[in-house]
């Protein structure tokens, strides 16, 4: 299992958290407060998923 932390904009442009869990085994993920970048967090979900 593993867990991602990013620091994310929001719309509002104040960052925030967002959280990825991913399991390497199953390769499930979970994202955890999105709130933006979109592209981002897709991005880090593609890399985890080599």
């Amino acid at each position: 299992m593993i867990l991602k932390e990013l620091r994310i904009r929001t719309w509002i442009g104040d960052p925030t958290n967002c959280y990825i869990v991913f399991d390497e085994e199953s390769k499930d993920v979970i994202v955890i407060d999105p709130a933006g970048d979109v592209d981002k967090i897709v991005e880090m979900i593609d890399i985890l998923k080599r």
